[in-house]
């Protein structure tokens, strides 16, 4: 970067928990993002205790049988998704055809759609029978640790009121977070435009970090920020697979969110948004 001057280590103030980078570079604290990739980086230098810690994950059986309890729990009624069917639509067709709905046509999702939209993407499936039953997904995860978590918000489902629900992906359930709310209540964290208002539903994936950064350190932060956007591009070609558009989304009040999703923002938080609608005919 142009604007920081090389000095040697021994030269620089230790203050902050990265006060220079390991080339000697000065590190600028007043930008966040430089701090987070400097801490997430490995260096063979510094690399034995975590090596030993990604170790002790795969060989000691109790950290083993942490490790797979990458799921949430909600109290509370569930509601049944109908059986998913197979996707009509080939991944090349899909991978064709998807595009950043910018506009979405009126009208509601059925919950069969969605049925087949959260199976297609995340759902989790080749099961193994040992102690206890290992689940794998649709997409990577470091470690198979799987720390993103899935919600719907409901706004316009077929013969379903407004509200939040979090995914089983183990049963293929959803597990009510917040019921019968206005859209307007729901949304209030979201900054939409007119093209996004026709929305049908929202995605929302969450992060419960330590389930990563338990095993990978601060590297595990950028492995749960990975595996969300392998989870969203599941999404958005399980949409398009069904017959219906996406668009993912930024533009949203962190913490408001994370209130709708009973999320406490530092142990989970949002990190990423995606709409799903009907695709308007004008658009295509």
């Amino acid at each position: 970067m142009t604007d920081l001057q090389f000095q040697p280590p021994e030269a620089l103030p230790q203050t902050g928990t990265i006060p220079w980078r390991m080339n000697g570079e000065w590190l600028d604290e007043e930008r966040p993002f430089e701090v987070f990739h400097e801490a997430s980086k490995w260096w063979r230098k510094t690399s034995a205790p975590i090596m030993m810690r990604i170790n002790a994950y795969l060989t000691v059986p109790k950290l083993i049988e942490q490790s797979r309890l990458g799921f949430k729990r909600f109290l509370g009624d569930s509601v049944d998704l109908p059986a998913p069917a197979p996707a009509a639509m080939t991944l090349g067709d899909a991978l064709d055809r998807r595009v950043s709905e910018r506009r979405f046509a009126a009208g509601p999702i059925s919950l069969r759609a969605l049925s087949d939209i959260l199976h297609a993407a995340a759902a989790a499936r080749r099961v193994t029978t040992e102690k206890r039953p290992l689940y794998s997904r649709p997409y990577p995860s470091a470690g198979g640790l799987y720390p993103v978590e899935v919600y719907v918000i409901f706004l316009a489902v077929e013969g379903m009121p407004p509200g939040v629900y979090n995914y089983d992906a183990r049963h293929h359930k959803l597990r009510p977070v917040l019921e019968r709310l206005a859209v307007e209540e729901v949304t209030k964290g979201i900054e939409t435009l007119p093209a996004t208002n026709q929305a049908a539903a929202i995605i929302v994936l969450s992060a419960v970090f330590q389930r990563c950064t338990v095993k990978y350190g601060e590297r595990g932060y950028r492995f749960a920020l990975l595996e969300a956007g392998h989870l969203s591009q599941n999404i958005c070609l399980a949409a398009e697979a069904v017959g219906y558009g996406s668009l993912a989304w930024g533009a949203y009040y962190d913490d408001e969110v994370n209130v709708s999703i009973a999320a406490d923002g530092v142990t989970e938080s949002i990190v990423a948004m995606l709409f799903l609608g009907a695709h308007d005919a004008e658009q295509a």
